[in-house]
C-alpha cells in the first residue's frame, strides 16, 4: 500500500516533537513535515502532496481558525484536518466539522492508540472523536441538562474559561453583549455563585469543564 503524508503544525516544540514521533509509528503514513505555523505550512503545501493534517488549534485566535478551515476546505477539498485541541463543547465540534474537519482529538486523549483509530478512520473517510471527547461530552450535556443551561450559555462558559471579556465573547459566539449578560446571569443562578469571578471554580467542581483552557 502506497504511504500517505500527514502533516503536523503545534507552536509548542516538545508538543510538536511527540506528535512526529507518534506520525513516524503509523503504519500507511509518513510524516511530510512539522511545523510551528499555519502560514509555514501552507507554503509547503504549494509544493507537497500532502494528504493529511494534524493542527493543535492553540496555533491559531479562535476568529483566525474559521477562516483558516473555510481557505483549506475551498482550495485543497481532499485534505484530511484533525483538530488537536483541549477546548470541548457541542457547539465547538459541530462548527469545526462543519468546516470541513474530519476529525477531533482531546488533549487528554493524544497518545498513539488514539491517532492509529484516528488516521484509520480519517483514511475511510469516517468521522472521528477521540474516546476521551466522546465520554466527557456525553457527561456533560447530562449535567448541562440537569442544570437547566442552554447550549449558549456553556459556550459563555467556555470564553469566560479562556478570559474573553463581555465584548470579545459576543464578537465570538456572534451574539450580542444583552445575551452574553444574559447566560451569565443563568450560569451564577445554576451554579449558586453570587460573582463572576467565582464561576469558573464552580464549573470545575460541577464537572462543566476539566481545566482551564487556552
Amino acid at each position: 500500500m502506497k504511504m500517505l503524508e500527514l502533516a503536523v503544525i503545534d507552536r509548542d516544540e516538545l508538543s510538536r516533537n511527540g506528535l512526529k514521533s507518534m506520525v513516524g509509528s503509523l503504519p500507511n503514513w509518513e510524516l511530510s513535515g512539522a511545523y510551528a505555523a499555519v502560514s509555514d505550512f501552507e507554503k509547503a503545501l504549494e509544493r507537497k502532496h500532502v494528504q493529511a493534517v494534524v493542527l493543535n488549534d492553540g496555533c491559531v485566535s479562535h476568529g483566525d481558525l474559521w477562516g483558516v478551515l473555510t481557505g483549506w476546505r475551498d482550495r485543497y477539498p481532499n485534505l484530511i484536518v484533525v483538530i488537536l485541541s483541549q477546548k470541548l463543547s457541542h457547539r465547538y465540534l459541530q462548527r469545526l466539522f462543519a468546516h470541513g474537519v474530519q476529525a477531533f482529538i482531546y488533549r487528554a486523549d493524544c497518545k498513539l492508540t488514539t491517532l492509529l483509530a484516528c488516521m484509520e478512520s480519517a483514511r475511510k473517510c469516517e468521522r472521528y472523536i477521540s474516546p476521551r471527547a466522546s465520554t466527557d461530552l456525553y457527561l456533560r450535556q447530562d449535567r448541562t441538562d440537569a442544570l437547566g443551561l442552554k447550549a449558549m450559555d456553556m459556550d459563555v462558559l467556555h470564553c469566560l474559561n479562556r478570559g474573553l471579556t463581555t465584548q470579545e465573547i459576543a464578537l465570538n459566539l456572534q451574539t450580542t453583549e444583552r445575551t452574553v449578560h444574559r447566560s451569565r446571569s443563568r450560569l451564577r443562578s445554576a451554579l449558586k455563585v453570587t460573582i463572576n469571578e467565582r464561576l469558573i471554580p464552580a464549573a470545575i467542581e460541577y464537572g462543566l469543564i476539566r481545566e482551564l483552557e487556552e
